[in-house]
């Protein structure tokens, strides 16, 4: 998936791995890129992947909902991040729910500057609205 205006790449891919009860792996990363526009070509630069990391998650029966509910607690992504690769124009979904990790990023000397890119885009765009 990709923005038109932060061009943020998203990876998830989830592998059930027990159906008793309901187990599933989840893999995932993101990563930043830019449209660079020259005169002559036009090319992405791809930034290092924010975020590049797996997790178990075990869901129970919900008798009150009827619904099989993920047991986050455990997992180390939650389900506002889940929906964050989901929902679509979900920026500020994304940095709510990743904000420690973007914080962090900002004192990484080669995630820092995409970063800071991306969060100028997104103020951007919603400072026009």
């Amino acid at each position: 998936m990709q923005e038109f205006w932060g061009l943020r790449i998203l990876w998830l891919e989830s592998t059930i791995i027990n159906t008793n009860p309901l187990t599933m792996k989840m893999v995932y990363y993101q990563q930043f890129e830019k449209l660079h526009d020259d005169t002559d070509k036009t090319y992405y630069e791809y930034g290092p992947r924010i975020l590049d990391d797996s997790t178990i998650i075990k869901y129970a029966w919900d008798e009150k909902s009827k619904t099989l509910q993920g047991q986050y607690q455990n997992s180390k992504i939650n389900k506002a991040q889940i929906l964050s690769y989901y929902l679509e124009k979900n920026d500020l979904l994304y940095i709510n729910a990743y904000y420690k990790l973007l914080k962090a990023s900002l004192l990484d000397n080669k995630k820092r500057r995409w970063t800071l890119d991306y969060l100028n885009k997104v103020k951007n765009y919603y400072g026009r609205k």
